[in-house]
């Protein structure tokens, strides 16, 4: 996808939005479009297992945005952050849940 277009990045400038729900197919669509970024919708509130990221991402950990809207903007609405700061202080409840997620992201390139 985008052959001619592909820069010195590596990828070309058409992605993808993939669903990371089925690993069999993530897997399939990263092999068809090795250069090509995914836009990862489902992290957080949709629940998508991190296993099933793992394989948006290209064997060097890139080649992937995964996204998080609703389990972060609303993070103040979720344990342990509303128990821990309620809506009074939500930014420290996403500033945390920023955070958690990037953790678990990394945890997961770094075993690919």
């Amino acid at each position: 996808m985008g052959k001619g277009l592909i820069d010195k990045s590596g990828y070309s400038p058409i992605g993808a939005v993939v669903a990371s729900t089925n690993p069999k197919t993530t897997n399939n669509l990263r092999n068809i479009m090795p250069n090509t970024y995914f836009l990862v919708p489902g992290f957080g509130a949709q629940h998508a297992s991190l296993k099933n990221i793992a394989k948006c991402f290209n064997p060097n950990g890139y080649g992937a945005i995964v996204n998080s809207s609703r389990s972060i903007i609303y993070a103040y609405n979720l344990s342990p952050w509303k128990e821990k700061y309620g809506t009074k202080h939500w930014e420290c409840a996403v500033e945390e849940a920023v955070i958690k997620m990037n953790k678990e992201l990394n945890d997961v390139i770094g075993r690919i």
